[in-house]
């Protein structure tokens, strides 16, 4: 794989070439939406939108597989300047256009819990969940159907004081994908506080996350720093030789 330094050097040869190519074709919507998509890669969210912008006006349904994806973009560059209403308001308008589009409804959803709105954040990751998979003609992102919302669920449930239910969904997350780590942090420090550190260990070694070496060994860090060494050694012994 491409170092950091590579992948950004990658990129600004890119911009190079397409801010070129626009000279000639300063009208093109889809060098637009390459251009904008390399400046969001780059950290530049300023830059980025403009050009995500245009693309997402002049780029049509008879070219979903550009402007399903613009969408998504158009979203993350408004998040990362802070723009939190407008891109909420830009995922409610194409939501009703696109109303099997998963991802949608997960930025949708994220946007919302960064705006501390957890209630309705709720109802949009459910939605997500309740969509499966989307067409293939829509850019998909691995997990946005599945762990992804269910953590973010569990997150949202979290802050609501729902911690029975926010239990319940990180667990979810898990067993729809065990190498997805995060709620397993969220988990763990839930069990401790509401549960006490022996009934978390139970409830780990039950479940079989004791079984699975990656997860063992994030349990056995996290016990001992919280200061239980015995339980971090036990969740080791627990594990596959």
């Amino acid at each position: 794989p491409l170092s950091v330094r590579e992948r950004r050097h990658k990129r600004g040869r890119n911009i190079a070439l397409l801010q070129r190519a626009l000279a000639k074709d300063p009208l093109n919507p889809f060098l637009l939406y390459y251009l904008g998509v390399e400046w969001l890669g780059l950290g530049k969210p300023g830059y980025a939108l403009p050009c995500l912008e245009r693309a997402y006006r002049e780029i049509s349904d008879e070219h979903i597989l550009f402007r399903a994806p613009a969408v998504r973009y158009l979203v993350a560059a408004l998040r990362g300047l802070g723009r939190l209403d407008e891109a909420i308001c830009l995922c409610l308008k194409e939501a009703l256009r696109y109303s099997d589009y998963t991802d949608l409804f997960f930025d949708g959803g994220v946007v919302l819990e960064e705006k501390g709105e957890y209630e309705v954040a709720v109802r949009w990751f459910e939605e997500a969940v309740n969509c499966g998979q989307p067409p293939s003609h829509f850019v998909h992102t691995c997990g946005t159907d599945g762990f992804l919302s269910l953590y973010h669920l569990g997150h949202c449930l979290e802050k609501l004081g729902r911690l029975e239910e926010a239990e319940k969904f990180y667990a979810r997350a898990l067993a729809a994908n065990p190498d997805y780590l995060p709620p397993l942090y969220h988990l763990f420090l839930l069990l401790l506080t509401t549960r006490g550190a022996r009934a978390a260990y139970d409830y780990f070694k039950l479940a079989g996350h004791l079984h699975q070496p990656r997860q063992a060994t994030v349990l056995a860090d996290l016990f001992f720093e919280a200061g239980y060494s015995g339980l971090a050694r036990a969740c080791l012994k627990e594990g596959p030789a």
